[in-house]
């Protein structure tokens, strides 16, 4: 899988990555501080969404590829329900015991698409 375009948003931290391109050889640059890993670890909450992780008060919007000829676009948005410190440390995709102390995030919407 190629990422083509990436968008992410965690509205508990007040994170927002603006939509960022990737081309063939893509390298991220930069002093320390400005995000470098907080767009790694955006990359890798959006693998445990995939997985089927809840992820509180998440939003992205992702354009990849599979093979060459296909784009896709997948994006979507979870519910914001305060308790992303408690919950985001105790869903799982096969988690069920953890539903029952808090309830995971609705999801608000996802759309997947072929371009």
């Amino acid at each position: 899988m190629k990422i083509h375009k990436f968008m992410f948003e965690n509205k508990n931290s007040e994170l927002k990555i603006e939509p960022i391109s990737f081309s063939d050889l893509s390298l991220l640059v930069g002093v320390s501080g400005v995000g470098k890993t907080l767009i790694l670890q955006s990359i890798l909450d959006l693998k445990r969404i995939a997985r089927g992780k809840s992820l509180d008060g998440v939003a992205w919007e992702v354009q990849f590829s599979i093979g060459e000829d296909n784009k896709y676009l997948w994006k979507g948005s979870f519910e914001k329900t305060g308790n992303a410190d408690i919950g985001n440390a105790l869903y799982d995709e096969d988690d069920d015991e953890a539903d029952e102390i808090i309830p995971r995030p609705k999801i608000i919407y996802e759309e997947l698409c072929l371009k």
